[in-house]
């Protein structure tokens, strides 16, 4: 008998004949279910519908962040100053959203900001190929150019705007 037709018939027979007790059971977390991944939260199941809108929500921020860098005279000063990059945390937010969709909101907002500042932390490498690949246009703006503190503020204030937007819209009439 070959090993995969011995393990069969173990299964097979475990499943009906000596079914596995409970004590022997892996633990259910606090959702009720026995999720491989506690990191990512509650299963819980989500639309179709409502990862579009994440995806959707997420394309949409592209672009407000690049006309505050683009069109700086159409934006108060505020917005034209520090927009960018708190656009560019929700934009991040959203597309981890997108990607998680069960993953409890609090978690990816400190996700997204810690990737943020680890995007920001990697400014203060100054190496000649990365100063070059920085000044090209998708990834001088992915990347940035240099260091600031106020940026580390900024994306902490984009992540609780996402985090507000999607708590919005999960509790409204949009995501039902």
């Amino acid at each position: 008998m070959t090993f995969n037709v011995y393990m069969t018939h173990i299964m097979l027979n475990r499943m009906f004949v000596h079914p596995i007790p409970e004590e022997a059971k892996p633990p259910y977390n606090e959702c009720g279910n026995n999720s491989m991944f506690p990191i990512f939260g509650c299963m819980k199941p989500m639309r179709a519908k409502n990862i579009l809108l994440y995806f959707v929500l997420f394309l949409l921020t592209i672009p407000l962040g690049l006309a505050t860098r683009l069109y700086p005279d159409y934006f108060p000063d505020l917005i034209r100053i520090y927009g960018g990059d708190v656009l560019y945390a929700t934009c991040l937010f959203f597309f981890l959203r997108f990607l998680f969709p069960v993953t409890e909101l609090g978690k990816l907002g400190i996700l997204s900001f810690l990737a943020c500042i680890v995007i920001e932390l990697q400014q203060l490498y100054k190496a000649g190929w990365i100063v070059h690949l920085r000044h090209t246009f998708p990834f001088g703006l992915i990347l940035g150019y240099d260091f600031a503190l106020s940026d580390c503020i900024c994306y902490a204030i984009g992540c609780l705007l996402g985090i507000s937007i999607a708590m919005l819209l999960e509790r409204s009439w949009v995501v039902r």
